[in-house]
């Protein structure tokens, strides 16, 4: 299998020297190391992945969408700082090919991201992942029937006052619930509820 063509971008430091040295032992050709992101604009176009530092490199919710936009066939995975599974998500919903956590151990995750992004799946550091299925039963204690009710119904796209009908509750009742399954699920919006709920395995894929 041709070795991946990488680029890390990473502020100078120990920790930089120390993500080289591992990259060394994995089947990779490093392109460049930048600093910065745009310092590393020109070697994107013949990279496979983009190794990327979430420190310093502005917000990701407009650089995400514009590298895969300028670079389709591009990977992005995310060194990350922040151990905050609603933070992935939102970085997952950006397109991302994987998230790892800085603090893990990075000689053992930093290969296995590599490797588990490069066929296509999405990686998550180990912790971030033991702290999502940590989350899971104080999400579903904290929704009670009737608020997944309504969720099953939001699923379904039924409005409102369909969902009041059904569940014979006044609609009051239902904007109540759809803001505590907004809080519940950490999302701004009811339109993101649905595919929030099924990322957390409330409701079938």
């Amino acid at each position: 299998m041709e070795a991946t063509r990488l680029v890390l971008v990473q502020a100078d430091g120990p920790q930089r020297r120390r993500i080289v040295e591992i990259l060394a032992a994995c089947p990779v050709t490093l392109l460049g190391v930048c600093a910065t992101l745009p310092a590393a604009l020109a070697l994107l176009a013949t990279a496979d992945l983009l190794l990327l530092d979430d420190e310093r490199q502005g917000s990701f919710s407009d650089v995400i969408p514009q590298l895969r936009q300028l670079y389709p066939r591009l990977d992005v995975l995310i060194l990350g700082s922040r151990c905050n599974t609603l933070y992935v998500k939102h970085l997952y919903g950006l397109g991302i090919a994987g998230y790892i956590y800085r603090e893990d151990a990075l000689e053992v995750v930093l290969p296995a991201g590599l490797h588990i992004a490069r066929q296509g799946n999405f990686y998550v550091s180990p912790r971030l992942g033991a702290l999502a299925y940590r989350d899971q039963p104080t999400l579903e204690m904290a929704l009670n029937e009737n608020d997944l009710a309504v969720l099953r119904l939001m699923a379904q796209g039924q409005t409102v006052p369909e969902i009041a009908r059904k569940l014979h509750v006044s609609e009051r009742t239902v904007y109540r619930i759809r803001t505590r399954l907004r809080q519940a699920l950490g999302v701004p919006t009811n339109e993101m509820v649905v595919d929030a709920a099924r990322v957390r395995g409330l409701l079938d894929p």
